[in-house]
């Protein structure tokens, strides 16, 4: 079996030294069988800013 335990990704959002960290995935944690077919849905949100 295949386990993913407090899997946390985050992005910095704008310019470098004073960008917003922003939390894509907080503290998630999975289990896969050993066999079987396995599908993630998840929702995928795009932001695009112009200045």
């Amino acid at each position: 079996m295949l386990s993913v335990r407090n899997l946390v990704k985050t992005y910095k959002l704008g310019k470098k030294n004073k960008g917003t960290i922003v939390k894509a995935i907080n503290d998630v944690s999975i289990d896969f069988p050993e066999k079987g077919l396995v599908f993630l849905l998840v929702k995928v949100v795009v932001v695009k800013v112009h200045f």
